[in-house]
């Protein structure tokens, strides 16, 4: 979801709120506290409620508590919410730059108009979240390769399967605006399931070719074929009736020092179960 002034929002139980003052610009690096969402690169999966529309509106926010895990996010607190509520989090971590992670367990809270209402959030499933500082002065020439720095365990829509794990790298040729070619890599594995490959058209070796674009000067998306290693797997993915990757993500801190993605893998039938996750890649030196 793209880049993204704030209100208070519940801290949690203690029902306390924070306020600060309005930003100009994105943060030096992540803190706890609530930061404008419309600054911020924010990529959500299987999220209730919150829209990209949501957060680029003036007033939607990010709240972060101390150990930078996402606490709530939207336009807090009555207007169209997101709190983490009664959930935990899992696969989490941070580096300064970006934070991601997954609610799990209990029930996050929703605030729509003023009415509240519980989104249970199951340990085989539940919310992916990843919230980074972007990238505004892009390197403009070169090559970059990028590998995974940390990722949420991939799981299935509907739980039926334990949480997987995420491989993923990139290779990036860097030019003006748009120009940029990002060439993306990942593959996701489940016990008892094959492995699905999504590869960015030219795959790594040609990122001139890549079916990724650039949709704004550190941001990209796209739509890439899925691989599975085995005939026989949980989405139906079949050569004549594909599985599909949608990708996207953006450059976050200093010359795009970090690259973070969500992904959703779905199968060929609409409205079927769906593989999701996020991801954050570290620039090689």
């Amino acid at each position: 979801m793209p880049p993204g002034p704030s209100t208070p929002v519940p801290t949690g139980a203690t029902g306390a709120t924070d306020l600060i003052l309005p930003l100009s610009a994105p943060p030096a690096r992540l803190a706890a506290g609530l930061l404008e969402a419309r600054l911020l690169r924010i990529e959500l999966r299987q999220a209730p409620v919150v829209t990209a529309a949501t957060l680029s509106a003036s007033q939607a926010n990010v709240g972060l508590d101390p150990d930078l895990r996402l606490r709530s996010v939207g336009l807090c607190p009555d207007v169209l919410c997101l709190l983490r509520g009664r959930a935990s989090v899992t696969d989490s971590g941070s580096d300064g730059f970006a934070a991601w992670g997954r609610w799990i367990d209990g029930a996050a809270r929703t605030s729509v108009a003023g009415q509240g209402g519980d989104h249970p959030q199951s340990a085989r499933a539940g919310l992916h979240y990843l919230v980074g500082i972007p990238t505004l002065t892009m390197p403009t020439q070169g090559s970059a390769s990028y590998q995974l720095a940390g990722a949420t365990q991939p799981t299935f829509s509907d739980g039926s399967r334990a949480p997987g794990s995420f491989q993923g790298s990139a290779v990036v040729q860097f030019a003006t605006g748009r120009d940029t070619r990002v060439a993306l890599d990942g593959k996701v594995h489940f016990d008892g399931d094959t492995r699905y490959r999504f590869t960015s058209t030219g795959g790594l070796l040609n990122p001139a070719a890549t079916n990724v674009t650039m949709t704004g000067t550190n941001s990209f998306r796209g739509t890439l074929d899925v691989q599975p290693d085995a005939p026989t797997n949980a989405l139906g993915c079949q050569p004549n009736s594909p599985c599909r990757a949608t990708v996207s993500g953006g450059f976050l801190g200093p010359e795009a020092a970090r690259l973070g993605v969500g992904y959703t893998v779905t199968g060929a039938t609409a409205g079927g179960t769906s593989i999701s996750g996020v991801g954050v890649l570290r620039r090689n030196p």
